[in-house]
């Protein structure tokens, strides 16, 4: 009684979400549980529970992975909802999405920072892919 007492008085404020559980994951990186009003015909319960990628104070969006590059210079992270392969980058806040109609699951990252860019392996493909990261975002 009390949670929902709290959730509804977070909402009540303004709030669009409700922080349930959030973990540190080191380079100002949080992956955050809320919990978000659900409203329309395809609702069945009043609230829904996503988890999210947050940097600092900020959402970033759902994930489903994520990896950071050597130094904390740049994230990138498999965007949760559309699939696409997001890269953002912390010192100015800049965020771009890298893949356009991916339709595949992220599952390792390496990093090679001298060549501008990072493999990927996919699951379904069962192979790496090359995603260069652009010279300016």
């Amino acid at each position: 009684m009390l949670f929902f007492a709290a959730i509804s008085v977070a909402f009540a404020s303004g709030s669009s979400y409700v922080e349930e559980r959030s973990d540190e994951l080191g380079s100002g990186l949080r992956r955050v549980m809320v919990a978000e009003p659900c409203e329309g015909p395809g609702c069945l319960e009043a609230l829904m529970h996503h988890e999210y990628l947050f940097y600092r104070d900020r959402k970033l969006g759902p994930f489903t992975t994520y990896s950071v590059a050597p130094g904390g210079k740049l994230v990138l992270y498999q965007d949760g909802r559309a699939s696409e392969m997001m890269l953002f980058r912390p010192a100015d806040g800049k965020l771009v999405q890298l893949t356009h109609g991916l339709a595949d699951v992220a599952d390792r990252y390496e990093w090679s920072p001298n060549s501008g860019a990072v493999r990927v392996f996919f699951l379904n493909a069962k192979q790496w892919k090359t995603l260069r990261i652009p010279t300016t975002i």
